[in-house]
């Protein structure tokens, strides 16, 4: 068996963090989150993504069609849209729109992490940053995708386990958060610091925790969603969302590695575990989810464990989807037709409708909640 401290090398890694968040009703403005969002505001960053399916400049190619024809027909119609006919659903739903609204990010090309004090710093590439809104609900998700290479097996999964949390959630003796990384930095593409995390600021987190009922969140993450403000901060701004969820995002995660057969199962439960399980923990060899991790958690339908292949295995603990397979395997890696290509494309599709579902119940009970302030059982 692998020791955990192995030198397995992640030769190819791909992070993607899904964070919802829900935004507060708008004033009688006449218009939605996401067009207001594309008013021209000097130095907006975001702008919204065309449509594949409309817009003739664009290439529609085999891997869109892949992703099509991975959903069914309504899964379809909420993904892509209507179909062109002479008949529609009915009188509301307008021809060819999707319900899904995605805007990207620009200025950011790195992301510099810094995962434990003195820790030599590693720089991760920005694939993208994107905003993710939704027709009749008050729902948008954040969605940043990072990728890497040859970084040690260890490494990515003490990034995992600290990157993609909101705010920390204590400080050690020293002052330190003590889950999340240490320090982390976005990058431009000439490597200026555009925004920085604070988690070592204790007080200020304290402070605003007991002036305004909620938590703050960590400056880089605020930095990325504005003009998106805080609703509870007093800061002034349209656009005004609220946490629904923990601190810690959902997250995938792809990692081609030389030969995954050769990881040990302690390798696998903590990859499994890692949003929750932190890395110098002793593993709970006792705990059911331990014990039943295989039949539980992982997919292997097309992990077969033989020196033929295919050996990819899927692990799902709900709040984690990651793919891991043998990065000697060109169709793991293959970006058109591959894993990597379902995993960027059909999977994530796959993980934000989960999520989105789950999102969309916090929000009604976010409802139900403020009903139950306004309550009067006098009345």
């Amino acid at each position: 068996m692998t020791d955990i401290n192995s030198d397995h090398t992640v030769r190819h890694f791909r992070e993607a963090l899904f964070w919802p968040v829900q935004l507060m009703p708008l004033a009688d403005v006449g218009k939605t989150h996401w067009e207001l969002l594309t008013q021209s505001i000097e130095g907006n960053p975001w702008r919204r993504l065309k449509d594949r399916f409309q817009d003739g400049e664009l290439d529609f190619e085999e891997r869109h069609y892949k992703e099509f024809v991975a959903f069914l027909p309504y899964v379809q119609r909420f993904l892509y849209g209507e179909s062109y006919s002479r008949m529609s659903h009915g009188a509301n739903d307008t021809i060819g729109d999707s319900a899904i609204k995605i805007f990207r990010r620009s200025g950011i090309d790195a992301l510099r992490l810094e995962l434990r004090k003195s820790d030599a710093p590693i720089t991760l590439n920005v694939e993208h940053i994107e905003l993710w809104f939704f027709d009749d609900i008050n729902v948008v998700f954040l969605k940043v995708e990072l990728s890497a290479r040859d970084l040690p097996f260890a490494i990515v999964r003490d990034l995992l386990y600290r990157f993609g949390r909101a705010y920390p959630t204590g400080w050690d003796d020293d002052g330190h958060g003590k889950h999340n990384v240490h320090c982390a930095e976005w990058l431009s593409a000439d490597g200026t610091v555009l925004a920085m995390s604070d988690s070592d600021n204790q007080d200020n987190f304290i402070s605003y925790t007991r002036k305004h009922r909620s938590t703050c969140i960590s400056a880089h993450w605020d930095f990325l969603l504005r003009p998106l403000v805080l609703d509870s901060s007093e800061e002034t701004g349209i656009l005004r969302y609220r946490q629904i969820e923990h601190h810690r995002m959902p997250l995938m995660a792809f990692l081609a590695v030389d030969n995954p057969r050769e990881m040990s199962r302690e390798n696998w439960l903590r990859l499994g575990f890692v949003a929750n399980l932190h890395p110098d923990e002793v593993l709970p060899t006792h705990d059911t989810d331990v014990a039943e991790f295989e039949s539980n958690y992982c997919y292997d339908r097309f992990w077969s464990d033989t020196e033929t292949g295919p050996n990819t295995r899927f692990l799902c603990t709900g709040r984690t989807f990651i793919v891991v397979g043998d990065a000697r395997a060109d169709y793991f890696h293959d970006n058109t037709r591959g894993i990597l290509a379902q995993f960027r494309h059909q999977y994530v599709l796959l993980f934000m409708i989960a999520h989105f579902h789950r999102a969309s119940l916090l929000v009604f009970s976010d409802r139900m909640v403020d009903a139950l302030h306004d309550l009067d059982i006098r009345s």
